[in-house]
């Protein structure tokens, strides 16, 4: 199934690509960083339809986009994407050793079919990391402009985050289960107006 992705992240376009989807990347504008008291089941909510908004109007009819948004929330705290290498460490230091929630909201859409939308959580924990693990994390890409400032590994298990809780696709930034129930969603409008 051919889906656009409004979302300029790779982790995401490899997670459709793996299961099976014929990926475009539709590039969205960017978005703006979250207030640090915000709800973040709804600023997920929000960003992602904006995304999917954004994006609607450049694809042929009857195109099917799935946009998606993550933030992290530790110790009360929701953390963005550090935007440079002394931010990510800052936020490395402030989630080592936590326990954290990954929120991601996910919405698809087509043309002439509105939109579905949905928020997925799951809860990891991060080990103690030492000051060289930070910065080998920053070094390896994994920190920078990544939501809540670390990438968790695509594949296998991950040395330094483990999954408590809820879809390991969720924290890599798109949760497949949620994901499927939406394209279906979407697919039963499309039939319901055939």
């Amino acid at each position: 199934m051919l889906v656009y992705l409004a979302s300029r992240s790779a982790a995401r376009r490899r997670l459709l690509q793996k299961s099976g989807f014929d990926v475009r990347v539709v590039e969205p504008p960017d978005d703006p960083p979250p207030s640090a008291a915000c709800d973040p089941y709804q600023t997920t909510l929000r960003a992602a339809k904006a995304k999917l908004n954004a994006v609607l109007p450049r694809l042929p009819a009857g195109a099917v986009c799935v946009a998606a948004d993550t933030l992290v929330v530790c110790n009360g705290r929701v953390l963005g994407k550090p935007q440079n290498a002394d931010q990510a460490l800052a936020m490395l230091r402030l989630i080592s050793g936590k326990r954290q929630k990954v929120i991601t909201g996910v919405c698809v859409g087509a043309k002439g079919l509105g939109c579905v939308c949905d928020v997925a959580e799951a809860q990891c924990e991060m080990a103690v990391l030492t000051e060289a693990q930070m910065q080998r994390i920053i070094e390896e890409g994994r920190a920078v402009g990544v939501s809540g400032g670390y990438a968790i590994m695509e594949e296998g298990d991950d040395p330094f985050c483990r999954i408590i809780t809820g879809e390991k696709s969720t924290v890599v930034g798109l949760p497949l289960q949620t994901l499927q129930r939406l394209l279906n969603e979407l697919e039963k409008r499309r039939c319901s107006q055939a």
